[in-house]
């Protein structure tokens, strides 16, 4: 590495990088870089944090965090806790077969900038080393980002919807337990930054139950980041928006998919319900035998799964617009 290039990689850790840029497309993406802690390892064609701003664009436009690296990212309105999916991140992993290329990374909110609440997360992969250009099973992870593929959907907005975008789905309910949430230094209203932290999955870092993780390991395998989508803020939560949950319960190992909408079932279209398990998709309507119990109000449909058998796990997404083209969409996992 030459010296002029091995001091611009030291200013990009130091320097204020919080200047905003505007993005095009429609849509709420993360658009100010407050912080680049750069890794070892990392390609120096791929150091540009800039890169990670806005809307996706594909594998030859991402920022390399290099082994153990963090990016915290800032954008234009603070991120809300909605109903179901609130952000979504995309790394540039891939399918191949049945399993999936990805560098996986932990994903932290802040309120102020200082206090960070890392998203409770599991990994249930293979439990041994890999190679660098092994590859993983798909859904073998929750609330770690890095396995979502990009979709490129025709209308930018959809990128906050991972069904139609891709990514990793993130809700920030999950974290309405942790304690930086309870004594009220991260405010689950008032998202202002995104931080992810890339995992070293030589087996040394462990997932919030203590398992060790594994991803494709080498002196340079670190994760790639191409863009942050939101889902939610308070100028886009229009009055009867649909709200879709995604829920597994692991103690009776059934899937709960719920619909909601204040205007009324009737005004969902149910044309456009979407769903996917392991980026596959199927027709839930053709998978209804399999969700016997199914509860209607005048706002709310709810269908619960039979048991899913030990041992089977997946993430599962689905998405909905109404009638007026508002969207509502989640993701979920289902554990083994």
């Amino acid at each position: 590495m030459s010296r002029v290039l091995l001091v611009f990689c030291v200013l990009l850790s130091v320097l204020p990088l919080a200047a905003q840029v505007s993005c095009p497309e429609a849509g709420v993406f993360a658009n100010s870089v407050s912080s680049y802690v750069q890794g070892s390892g990392a390609n120096p064609s791929f150091v540009n944090p800039t890169r990670l701003l806005c809307a996706p664009l594909g594998f030859s436009d991402v920022l390399m965090l290099g082994v153990g690296g963090s990016v915290t990212v800032g954008f234009p309105e603070a991120i809300i806790d909605g109903p179901g999916t609130d952000f979504v991140t995309y790394e540039n992993g891939f399918v191949f077969g049945n399993q999936v290329f990805g560098e996986l990374g932990f994903v932290e909110v802040s309120t102020d900038g200082v206090n960070f609440a890392r998203f409770p997360n599991r990994y249930f992969g293979p439990a041994t080393q890999m190679g660098p250009f092994d590859g993983l099973p798909p859904g073998c992870v929750e609330n770690l980002a890095g396995l979502g593929s990009l979709f490129f959907p025709a209308d930018s907005r959809d990128y906050a919807d991972p069904f139609h975008g891709g990514g990793d789905p993130f809700d920030l309910a999950d974290l309405a337990t942790h304690p930086l949430v309870a004594s009220n230094l991260v405010n689950l209203q008032q998202i202002q930054f995104v931080r992810i932290v890339d995992v070293l999955g030589d087996g040394t870092v462990l997932d919030s139950t203590g398992a060790p993780i594994f991803d494709p390991v080498s002196a340079t395998s670190s994760s790639d980041w191409d863009a942050i989508a939101v889902a939610h803020v308070a100028s886009n939560q229009a009055f009867g928006r649909p709200a879709v949950t995604v829920a597994f319960d692991a103690a009776t190992r059934t899937l709960r998919l719920r619909f909601d909408d204040a205007s009324g079932v009737l005004d969902l279209d149910f044309a456009t319900v979407a769903f996917a398990i392991n980026e596959v998709p199927y027709d839930l309507g053709l998978l209804l035998p399999l969700f016997p119990a199914q509860v209607a109000t005048a706002t709310s449909l709810e269908l619960v799964s039979l048991p899913v058998p030990a041992g089977v796990f997946g993430k599962v997404v689905l998405s909905v617009r109404d009638l007026s083209g508002l969207r509502g969409a989640d993701g979920g996992t289902i554990l083994p």
